[in-house]
């Protein structure tokens, strides 16, 4: 409750805010096609709807259905939802049906149970939890790459005429990281965001290009410790991959899955339900111990030389791919 809020309200009256409970709310008729996927038990199953169909609704109760038949506990399920408020309103609604509450949230958004793998992972090694970088930080880093570009700084982006004036502005900023986190979301590198943009007559595109290896290793640098929302799911596949008691940690709390509006994913939290990633790039700081275990196997290194660890590891540039060389930068203050 702000304070200048209350000082609205009259002397000695107090106003809580209280989200509403939908506590012990009854069972909705479900049609055949809702039967059908509340009692499907063989394997992976996908529901195809419009909006307002009941696809949600049949959610609810083939969660509601396992959990009060014994087969999950309600603490070994994980509903997924493209955003926070979805999440927010599933987990009420199954509550509501269950009418009780659990120990861990229900529902979650993939960023969510993305950065929980990270946690989970950071506390097996003994290290710090790690931490989200916030929208303000991401913004300070593009102001100052794009101020640094107009004093001449380093390669210039060869933005289109009709962008050039906002390019100083607040909104252009929130407009390039979107843009710059769907490309880290989906896998994409410079090369192929500006192969996209010129494919699809988009000249933004190939300017923003330019600066997402960049922005990347700024962050990096800046926030040490820290993931970018748009990369977590990514990191968290590499993480499952190299670490197989985690995964097994992951999955005994994950026992059942479903997925609202799934056709929102992005290939990397496709991959992150699936464990479908046969390999990974990670820093050798966090897959040495189980380089050295025989759990992963080191392909490459993309430093210019070979690791004095791992003489006969052979570096990407050894390997034909030279443009993929780069280090990791730690900074101490």
């Amino acid at each position: 409750m702000s304070s200048a809020a209350s000082r609205q309200l009259p002397p000695g009256v107090q106003l809580t805010l209280r989200r509403r409970v939908l506590a012990g709310a009854p069972a909705p008729v479900l049609d055949d096609g809702q039967r059908a996927v509340v009692e499907h038990r063989d394997g992976p199953l996908r529901v195809v709807g419009a909006p307002g169909s009941g696809k949600t609704t049949a959610l609810v109760e083939a969660v509601v259905h396992r959990v009060e038949r014994g087969e999950v506990g309600a603490g070994d399920v994980l509903v997924l939802a493209p955003t926070r408020v979805g999440a927010a309103r599933l987990r009420e609604q199954v509550t509501a049906r269950l009418n009780r509450t659990v120990s861990e949230p229900l529902a979650r958004t993939p960023s969510s149970f993305a950065f929980g793998v990270l946690r989970q992972a950071a506390a097996l090694r003994g290290e710090p939890a790690p931490r989200l970088i916030a929208g303000p930080e991401q913004d300070l880093v593009l102001r100052e790459l794009l101020a640094g570009h107009a004093a001449g700084e380093g390669t210039t982006p060869d933005w289109p005429t009709d962008v050039r004036a906002a390019l100083g502005t607040r909104g252009f900023r929130g407009e390039l990281r979107d843009l710059l986190m769907r490309a880290v979301e989906r896998g994409l590198d410079d090369d192929e965001l500006a192969r996209l943009g010129a494919q699809h007559s988009r000249p933004e595109w190939v300017a923003a290009a330019r600066m997402l290896s960049e922005y990347l290793g700024v962050t990096g640098l800046a926030t040490p410790g820290a993931y970018d929302p748009a990369s977590i799911a990514g990191t968290a596949v590499g993480e499952l991959a190299a670490d197989p008691d985690l995964l097994h940690r992951v999955r005994s709390r994950a026992r059942f899955i479903a997925v609202d509006d799934a056709h929102e994913m992005t290939p990397a939290v496709a991959d992150l339900l699936g464990n479908q990633i046969p390999a990974a790039f990670m820093t050798l700081s966090s897959s040495n111990a189980h380089v050295d275990t025989g759990k992963l196997r080191l392909l490459a290194v993309s430093s210019s030389k070979r690791v004095g660890a791992y003489p006969n590891v052979p570096t990407l540039a050894e390997l034909g791919y030279p443009q993929l060389t780069g280090t990791t930068w730690f900074s101490v203050s």
